[in-house]
């Protein structure tokens, strides 16, 4: 017996730590959740079965190493068992995944393409949208956009007009969720009147689509009035979408602004994602299409590091250096939104962008359209907005 259990420990000992993780999976549930495979939002179903996959990949490697047989037998068994976890995974996929549908003339259109940004919204159009999330409407509402693809804000009088103030940043600062005239840059628009607000912000944007946009050549004739200020609303996603992340150019960003380091270590244009950097692109994407990959979260990079942040802040002060010379005036803040990591700061700290940290005003699960849904309501762009101007009329 003793002899058996030596020869195929390779087998024995995965089978008994994937026993062993199930039974911890449930007593830790017990002991410290409420039954429902969560403690504190960590998902530790999920976490412990990456450990038991690994635990047999693990067995699989050592079996082949063992085996007499063909690697070529050996590589065709993990093709098959991997379109097996694909298949599987697939299905749990299905299940787990949150029932969520749109509906209204957003889907219409109102994405459209272009060379400079990626996508933007579709010019001079108001559309309506509709979001239901497992029969729940989330939110019902309208965006209504100019001829150059800017959210509307609130109106104004225009005889009060004098300067301008530009908006730049992803969903939160459009607004996705909430009508054009309840979103953060339209109160700040109520505000500051004697400011015109320009939103260039869209879903999935980030600071490379700012610089791109600044750089536009044509830009500087889409802004009124000669003085004014410019805001960049920062969350932590935005690093990856600068990255060009797997999670990000698998899903929706392949073609958007793609930045990177010239030889003497200038951040310059390079093209797009897909079009200039076609080989990891492309293999972020097979391998981001994975459900296996879906189902466990994996991202390239996993965990950010030091030179990524550097990256993303090297593109916002380039972004600064673009607007002092367009604008002639160094009125550039970058503003950290409520539940967003400020880690960001450490890598601005040598240049002369006015930081407004708002991190901690609320938390990402306060103020929420939804629980599965983390965009701001109308009451979290509101006292936003509230907070936003007493800074920035202090400044």
């Amino acid at each position: 017996m003793k002899n058996k259990i030596k020869k195929y420990w390779y087998i024995i000992l995965p089978v008994l730590l994937v026993i062993l993780t199930e039974l911890s999976e449930f007593l830790i549930d017990y002991l410290f959740g409420d039954r429902d495979g969560y403690i504190s939002r960590y998902n530790i179903g999920k976490y412990l079965t990456k450990f038991q996959i690994l635990i047999i990949i693990f067995g699989f490697i050592v079996y082949s190493f063992k085996s007499k047989k063909a690697v070529l037998i050996n590589i065709s068994i993990f093709i098959i068992l991997w379109v097996i976890l694909e298949f599987t995974f697939g299905i749990i996929n299905n299940k787990k995944s949150p029932g969520i549908s749109y509906f209204g003339s957003y889907k219409e259109g109102y994405f459209v393409s272009d060379s400079n940004l990626g996508y933007k919204p579709k010019p001079s159009s108001k559309v309506n949208s509709i979001k239901i999330i497992n029969k729940d409407t989330v939110y019902n509402v309208c965006y209504t956009t100019d001829k150059y693809c800017r959210r509307v804000t609130s109106s104004v009088c225009a005889d009060s007009l004098k300067y301008f103030a530009i908006f730049f940043g992803g969903s939160i600062t459009f607004g996705e969720g909430v009508n054009d005239s309840e979103t953060y840059v339209s109160r700040i628009n109520y505000f500051m009147p004697e400011y015109k607000c320009y939103n260039y912000a869209f879903c999935g944007y980030g600071p490379n689509q700012m610089l791109a946009k600044l750089q536009d050549s044509n830009f500087p004739d889409e802004i009124k009035y000669d003085s004014g200020i410019c805001i960049y609303t920062y969350i932590d996603e935005h690093i990856k979408r600068a990255l060009g992340a797997m999670s990000v150019v698998s899903e929706w960003a392949k073609e958007t602004p793609f930045f990177a380091y010239d030889k003497e270590g200038h951040i310059v244009r390079k093209g797009s994602f897909k079009a200039d950097r076609r080989l990891k692109t492309a293999l972020f994407r097979i391998i981001g299409s994975s459900n296996v990959i879906k189902y466990f979260n994996i991202d390239f990079p996993g965990k950010l590091k030091p030179k990524h942040y550097k990256f993303a802040a090297d593109i916002i002060k380039e972004s600064f250096a673009t607007y002092k010379e367009i604008c002639k005036n160094d009125n550039f803040y970058i503003v950290i939104f409520p539940g967003s990591e400020n880690e960001i700061i450490n890598y601005l700290k040598d240049t002369n962008i006015k930081i407004i940290d708002l991190s901690d005003f609320y938390s990402k699960f306060e103020y929420r359209l939804h629980k599965l849904d983390l965009h701001p309501n109308t009451k979290g762009h509101q006292i936003f907005a509230e907070e936003l101007h007493k800074i920035l009329i202090t400044n």
